[in-house]
């Protein structure tokens, strides 16, 4: 029995709900007692389950996009957070391309290119760019920045 385009679709549709949903649940239930760190490694583990999905789905391929969203809001508040250990007062004034900066200067493992280019693909959208193209940068350049990172920081 084939299936329909449309369930296949829908399917792909709830997996990426689920995932998203899940991740807030989890970040309600840990309340103040649950790290930004936690919630951003705990991200990671959820991308590698989006990866096992149908990379030529639509569906999917916007779930990873909204991901690297949600990601990098975490990683900024990383590293604001880190920020905020020495200088609370600073930590709550930078403008998120600032605290890339700054983090630039106190972590060596955050490559300031690509945390900028990150920064444009959060904040300016290409609407016309191929949704693929946008994965494509995701996955090569933007996951194994963010796994460096908490590498470094667990280290």
């Amino acid at each position: 029995m084939k299936k329909s385009i449309a369930a296949d679709e829908l399917k792909s549709f709830a997996i990426i709900t689920f995932i998203l949903y899940d991740k807030y649940i989890r970040w309600l239930k840990g309340g103040e007692s649950m790290k930004t760190i936690d919630l951003f490694s705990q991200g990671l583990n959820d991308f590698s389950s989006l990866q096992k999905e149908d990379l030529s789905n639509v569906f999917i391929l916007h779930g990873i996009v909204h991901w690297f969203m949600d990601e990098f809001d975490l990683g900024q508040q990383v590293f604001r957070d880190y920020l905020s250990e020495s200088n609370p007062s600073l930590a709550i004034s930078l403008t998120p391309k600032e605290l890339i900066l700054d983090a630039y200067e106190r972590h060596l493992f955050v490559d300031e290119s690509i945390w900028l280019s990150m920064l444009k693909d959060r904040y300016r959208p290409d609407c016309t760019e191929p949704v693929e193209a946008k994965v494509q940068r995701i996955t090569r350049y933007y996951v194994p920045a963010f796994e460096s990172m908490i590498e470094a920081l667990e280290n």
